[in-house]
């Protein structure tokens, strides 16, 4: 049988994951990488949990709108120094890797809410 060809997304969160190996040891603390494709461009994030007080303001955003929840903790809690310069750019032509980005933030606040429920 022959050997799957690995994706550049697959390649692309092979490294992340590596990276985030590492960073976590830098940082002292658990980094989350997250990798999605844009016009055949692998972008490459990494996220820190966000603060208590981002989450509940991010909580409390949800219902209303999860773009600016996401917004919320993705600005408090991605390494902007490790990760893809596109994220945070604000010119039009990187308003899709932000808001691939911002889908990836909002998945932070899904897991804070359901603690939340849990408690």
């Amino acid at each position: 049988m022959a050997k799957k060809e690995l994706t550049i997304l697959d390649k692309a969160k092979i490294e992340a994951e590596k990276t985030a190996v590492e960073l976590t040891a830098k940082y002292g603390k658990e980094i989350t990488p997250f990798v999605f494709i844009i016009k055949a461009e692998p972008v490459i994030g990494y996220m820190q949990e966000p603060d208590r007080l981002s989450k509940m303001r991010a909580i409390d955003m949800y219902e209303q709108s999860k773009t600016q929840a996401g917004d919320i903790i993705l600005r408090t809690g991605l390494l902007q120094a490790e990760s893809d310069k596109r994220i945070l750019d604000e010119s039009p032509e990187n308003d899709t890797v932000y808001l691939g980005a911002i889908d990836f933030a909002t998945k932070f606040v899904k897991i804070a809410m359901e603690q939340l429920k849990k408690k």
